[in-house]
């Protein structure tokens, strides 16, 4: 037997061969074979008894050439063992194999397991990815092709292997950009492709081009060659769905471009007859109407004013959701803003007899960080939505600090918005911050409402990063609570110190008074006695006491006795009223009562008659006097462009009532052709006008020379979006006035423009002639007299010189920042009503001029107004303390 060795350590057992169909042909075995049952076997018999699974392998894997092609060597089992068979092929004659059997002495079998375990995983990974794999050498030349990119390509396995891949998979115009890349790889060992994610195109059997995700992993070197394996993945599903989503995106913001616009288009359709309608009921209240007469107007206008008031939730909740609501963030003052929202809401209250509290923590900061506008219009909404619903107690809102350590820059503040109304039942109020969605939509509810105030207010939460909930059970009222953060411009620093001077002594009947004033005492670490009756206070002394007469607890007159017999200080009792009401004040000033506080509770109201405080009595009236305007010169001619035939009346109307000459035409194009000749000071602009808008008409005018390009322009639209007013300012406009025209604002607006326009030097905030009426208007003043008594004449004019010291201050305050002119813009609009109220017209006119400077941002007019304000204030205090000694 021949007992040649396929490697060292390898001995030769067992010789036989066998026909191209497995028989056994002839079998040799050494003498000190270690598996003699292979003896046993004979000629005829079939070599899958011994090995199952060796003759599909060697048809499969020896090459079909002669009988000197190459041996191959193959590891089979043999009862429990490992045997290596090196198989060659027979001679010519027999067309079969030769098998040389070697016992595993030197252990490949283990070897060859292991090799064979890696490729079944390989051949695992090739069969059941989903992603089409394939390897090619350095050349290009495809060496596996998974049965996944069959499926994908077409190809049969046998097709492509040994084929060029460029010429199978690589669309025509990607081929040279494939060589130069291999080239590129063998010359620097690097390739923009390997080892990333790419997206190309690839080509299928039948022609045809799809976008795939293609990853190229080169392998390690061996025998000097490198092989490159790709995962294909077919994205064509992918690209439809992203472009069915891009489709659908732009649809999407087509449709809310298409709501924007339809939006803004009804808002002017809306407003430009409301304007015509509350214009003609403002000039009604002029006209000398009878009071049967007056109190019709003034319901029309109340009615009006609260469908202005859907049209701006409505257009409010369109800007959200188109995006263009953003948040301006800026410093504020937090218990300011607080207290003027209470204020605001006691007026809108003063029809109900409910109890308005702000409750402020002390420890929040001066100054925080956050939008003051998006602050407003949060607790606006959700303070007026509890008004609404509440018919007796009383609305409340709290605002504290949540917990923080010393040192922190950004601190989560709390506002708590509680009423003692109706109530939520539990299963509804998942309803609540839907749009356009009411707790009760039935055509009998008594509450009215577009269902959109709570669904802004949440919005407007979220885009601040905070989130409100409620708490609620059906007629035992509602609770919401707002957690906001704020960013801060310094660290916080340490807690307010709590107030001295012994506790307060509070006597109310009003279970929502007394739960604010004893929550607003608790955060000041005072100690508070709350009693429903005067003779239920204990007996020790209190360093105050508020007693509530809102709710008619006793006449005036009975209150003072009562409190004499308990032997109560009275610079220590301050009388609680209701907001506006006069007969209260005065009632109470006639019986020795000399403190009075008005609704809303408000910590800087009850602070100030603490030993913190001033002790100076701080009453809130409000009084509406005609506003007092410079008569304009008889020169100064006004273009009107309005196309509107309602609104040109009303317009036309207004102005020759306040003394100007006016021109109107009805489109851009005669506007334009007016302004040319250069005859007026001063036009007033729609924007939405046939052959040519407002808009483009302004930009012609800008182009032409002087004098026609330096006229003021003022765009007068029912246009109320942001973007509106940045159309108009962009195209050379110099103001905004959003219809319904007020007149108030229209005039203060007009004798902004014509003074700018005709005083020199330009910082010069009024003309001559602007305040060239007296100080006082003593007929104002006499019809107060007449109207009231001379103690509260005197008390009014007291509260007014306690409003001009605020002024000042506010007015010291100012820094040009947002915050110090808002805060400036509120104290100057109280400080005019109550300069009207009394008859100071000059300081009215002031006032005006002040509060719309604020409005408009105008920091150059807010400076040439501070340089006179001492000498109007001045002028406004020596004419009220004189008229006041006068009367004493």
């Amino acid at each position: 037997m021949d007992t040649a060795v396929s490697g060292p350590g390898l001995l030769l057992d067992t010789y036989l061969t066998i026909n191209q169909q497995g028989f056994i042909e002839q079998m040799e075995q050494a003498e000190a074979s270690q598996w003699p049952e292979l003896g046993q076997r004979q000629s005829g018999d079939h070599i899958h008894t011994l090995f199952p699974e060796l003759l599909p392998r060697i048809q499969r894997e020896l090459p079909q050439q002669g009988a000197d092609s190459g041996p191959c060597c193959f590891i089979e089992p043999l009862g429990e063992q490992l045997v290596i068979i090196n198989v060659t092929k027979a001679d010519d004659r027999t067309k079969g194999y030769a098998l040389r059997v070697y016992p595993d002495s030197i252990g490949l079998g283990r070897v060859h397991r292991r090799q064979r375990h890696l490729e079944l995983i390989s051949q695992s990974l090739y069969e059941s990815s989903l992603d089409a794999i394939i390897t090619i050498d350095g050349d290009g030349i495809i060496r596996e092709f998974g049965s996944s990119a069959e499926a994908l390509f077409g190809y049969r396995r046998e097709e492509v292997a040994g084929e060029n891949v460029a010429d199978i998979i690589i669309p025509p115009d990607l081929r040279q950009a494939h060589h130069t890349g291999m080239a590129h790889f063998h010359a620097s060992g690097e390739g923009p492709v390997l080892n990333n994610r790419v997206e190309v195109r690839a080509m299928r059997r039948d022609g045809s081009i799809f976008p795939c995700e293609l990853t190229v992993v080169p392998s390690a070197p061996f025998n000097n060659e490198i092989f490159f394996t790709a995962t294909v993945r077919d994205i064509s599903e992918r690209h439809a769905r992203e472009a069915a989503l891009q489709k659908a995106r732009e649809i999407a913001e087509a449709s809310n471009k298409a709501k924007t616009q339809f939006l803004a288009h009804m808002s002017h359709e809306i407003r430009s007859p409301m304007n015509a309608v509350l214009g003609c009921m403002d000039l009604l209240l002029d006209s000398g109407i009878n009071a049967e007469q007056q109190s019709l107007v003034e319901t029309s206008l109340g009615a009006g004013s609260g469908l202005l008031g859907i049209i701006d939730d409505i257009l409010d909740f369109s800007k959200i959701e188109a995006g263009e609501f953003k948040a301006h963030i800026g410093e504020l003052q937090l218990a300011e803003l607080c207290e003027q929202v209470a204020d605001v809401i006691a007026v809108r209250a003063s029809n109900k007899d409910i109890d308005i509290a702000a409750v402020i923590d002390p420890a929040i900061p001066n100054t925080v960080l956050s939008d003051v506008s998006f602050i407003r219009r949060i607790l606006t909404n959700l303070l007026d939505n509890a008004v609404k619903f509440t018919h007796s107690g009383g609305v409340s809102l709290c605002a504290t600090l949540g917990t923080v350590e010393e040192g922190d820059q950004h601190i989560d503040i709390i506002f708590e918005v509680r009423d003692s109304g109706i109530g939520i039942a539990e299963d509804k109020q998942q309803l609540l911050f839907r749009e356009f969605s009411q707790v009760d939509s039935s055509d009998t509810t008594d509450y009215g409402g577009t269902g959109l105030g709570l669904a802004i207010c949440k919005r407007l939460i979220e885009q601040l990063d905070g989130h409100i909930h409620l708490h609620s059970r059906e007629g035992e009222g509602c609770l919401f609570r707002i957690v906001l953060p704020f960013a801060l411009p310094k660290p916080i620093s340490s807690q307010t110190q709590p107030l001295a001077g012994g506790p307060l002594a509070v006597v109310s009947s009003n279970p929502s008074f007394i739960q604010a004033i004893r929550r607003q005492a608790e955060l000041w670490a005072w100690p508070c006695h709350c009693v429903a009756r005067i003779d239920e206070l204990p007996e020790a002394e209190a360093a105050l006491y508020i007693i509530d007469i809102s709710q008619a607890l006793a006449a005036p007159q009975v209150l003072a006795r009562q409190c004499r017999e308990r032997g109560l200080n009275n610079d220590r009792i301050v009388l609680y009223a209701s907001a506006f009401s006069t007969d209260s004040v005065l009632s109470a000033t006639s019986v020795g009562f000399s403190h009075i506080m008005h609704r809303p509770l408000k910590p800087s109201s009850l602070l100030a008659f603490t030993s913190q405080g001033n002790r100076a009595g701080k009453a809130s009236h409000a009084g509406l006097a005609p506003a007092a305007h410079s008569e304009p010169s008889r020169d100064v001619k006004l273009l009107l462009a309005e196309d509107n035939k309602a609104n040109q009346l009303v317009a036309k109307t207004m102005l020759e009532r306040a003394g100007y000459q006016l021109d109107i035409v009805d489109n851009g194009r005669l506007a334009v052709e007016a302004a040319a000749t250069g005859d007026y000071s001063l036009i007033l602009m729609d924007l939405r006008m046939p052959d040519l808008d407002g808009i483009e008409a302004c930009k012609r005018i800008r182009a032409m020379g002087e004098p026609a390009a330096a006229i003021p322009i003022i765009a007068m639209t029912a246009n109320a979006f942001e973007s509106d007013v940045e159309r108009c300012l962009n195209a050379g406009m110099n103001d905004f006035i959003a219809k319904p025209v007020d007149r108030q604002r229209l005039l203060s607006s007009l004798q902004k423009w014509l003074n700018d326009q005709d005083t020199a030097p330009q910082d010069e905030p009024l003309s001559e002639s602007a305040d060239s009426a007296a100080v006082m208007d003593m007929a104002i003043a006499q019809q107060l007299l007449d109207d009231t008594s001379t103690e509260a004449v005197i008390t009014i004019m007291t509260m007014v010189l306690d409003e001009l010291a605020k002024l000042s201050n506010s007015l010291a305050a100012l820094d040009g920042s947002t915050n110090s002119v808002s805060a400036l813009r509120e104290v100057a609009h109280a400080s005019k009503s109550s300069a009207g109220y009394c008859g100071a017209v000059q300081l009215q006119n002031f006032c005006q001029q002040l509060e719309l400077a604020c409005e408009l941002l105008d920091h150059n007019q807010l400076q040439a107004l501070q340089k006179i304000a001492g000498q109007r204030i001045g002028d406004a205090r020596t004419a009220i303390t004189n008229y006041i000694a006068d009367l004493a």
